[in-house]
């Protein structure tokens, strides 16, 4: 019998790390990406189909259905960005027909994903929050002069305005007279924008609790990562993490996600503050994270979970338990830029050199892209590196 296909609309490296961790258990992946694919579009796990002239969101759907009418089973449909989403979700009923959707319906996307509503629904569910405003791009309104904890961040209100002109993804804000800057010199007027107090403590107070919810909103599956360092550090993204554990945390979300009657996989980013110890909301994705391929390396394979309960095939009774050792994910280029940009080899004694040898000779360690049985990705990664630096650097 032929089996369900997974289909994965953009191939970057989050798109990627899903890829492999369904292909890695022999399951048909395809995956999607645009007229000039990322490196890791290459992977040997997924089949490679490119969509051309790919500006235009209808011409994205358009293919999605054309490509979904030539499978006798649904497929499950992945995506690996935020707009994605809410493109998929705006054509769900059309995509539904062809596809199984491996996202939450339309109301709790909306919630989710704007960033403002996310935080009163949390306080109101009890989840600890940082102290949050919304204002409008180039306007200094009342709560925007009334701001007076510093540092702060500033987001477009949703994730996938990066995109589409907001600017910028995060901007720090250390003082009174660079938010004003920031608010009418930088935050363009025709969107929306999130005013956050940056939770104090080092990069390693932040974790991420991952689940995959069916679609009566039970948890089938969930995984807990720490970052260890981020690039830039501060606020930027997980370079390094580990498999953790924080269970009071963990199951405060997991209510709270099942009150949101949440459907798909989330990856929900929390950090310790150093005040008063408690873990506060930073954000909540809707679709597959970054690390995604760690669950599958912690026996808690959340990708795998996710489709064959779509496909009707999961089993309650199937061992899906997390291992206790400690196992990393590791993005090798970004980390080993920081490592020497920073000079953090002045830092590194026999002992933490023995350790890290230990990680790795004990197969403790994911690789974001290096791997012996799919060397493509990370070939064609370090090749693009060369080619930028020698354009950069070296006058024809």
């Amino acid at each position: 019998m032929v089996k369900n296909h997974a289909v994965i609309l953009g191939m970057s490296i989050t798109g990627f790390g899903t890829a492999r961790a369904l292909g890695k258990e022999n399951i048909p992946v395809t995956g999607i990406d645009f007229d000039r694919p990322s490196e890791t579009f290459w992977t040997k796990y997924a089949k490679k189909t490119i969509i051309k002239n790919s500006s235009a969101p209808e011409s994205v759907i358009e293919f999605l259905i054309s490509y979904g009418k030539q499978f006798s089973e649904k497929p499950v449909l992945y995506v690996d960005r935020d707009e994605y989403v809410f493109l998929v979700s705006k054509h769900r009923n059309n995509l539904e027909r062809f596809y199984s959707l491996c996202i939450p319906c339309d109301e709790v996307i909306e919630l989710i994903n704007n960033k403002y509503s996310l935080t009163r629904e949390a306080r109101i569910k009890g989840i600890s929050i940082p102290e949050t405003t919304v204002f409008k791009g180039n306007e200094i309104s009342q709560n925007v002069m009334a701001w007076n904890s510093f540092p702060a961040v500033i987001k477009p209100l949703y994730g996938y305005m990066v995109f589409t002109g907001a600017g910028f993804k995060t901007k720090i804000i250390n003082d009174k007279e660079s938010l004003f800057r920031c608010v009418t010199h930088e935050c363009p007027e025709m969107f929306q924008f999130l005013l956050q107090e940056m939770i104090p403590g080092d990069d390693d107070a932040i974790y991420s609790v991952c689940a995959y919810f069916n679609n009566q909103s039970k948890p089938l599956a969930t995984f807990v990562f720490q970052k260890i360092c981020q690039s830039p550090r501060g606020n930027g993204i997980g370079i390094v993490v580990k498999s953790a554990d924080i269970p009071e945390s963990e199951k405060k979300i997991i209510s709270f996600l099942e009150s949101c009657k949440f459907q798909g996989i989330a990856e929900v980013e929390v950090k310790q503050d150093s005040r008063d110890n408690l873990f506060k909301l930073i954000e909540i994705n809707t679709r597959p994270w970054l690390q995604i391929e760690l669950s599958r390396k912690c026996d808690q394979n959340i990708a795998l979970i996710s489709y064959l309960d779509l496909c009707g095939k999961f089993h309650e009774t199937a061992n899906y338990q997390n291992k206790k050792n400690s196992f990393y994910w590791i993005m090798e280029l970004p980390f080993i830029i920081m490592f020497f940009r920073e000079r953090q080899w002045r830092n590194l004694t026999l002992k933490k050199a023995k350790r890290y040898l230990s990680i790795i000779f004990n197969n403790r360690i994911q690789f974001a892209l290096l791997s012996f049985y799919d060397p493509k990705p990370f070939l064609r990664l370090v090749l693009s590196v060369i080619k930028r630096f020698i354009k950069k650097h070296c006058v024809v």
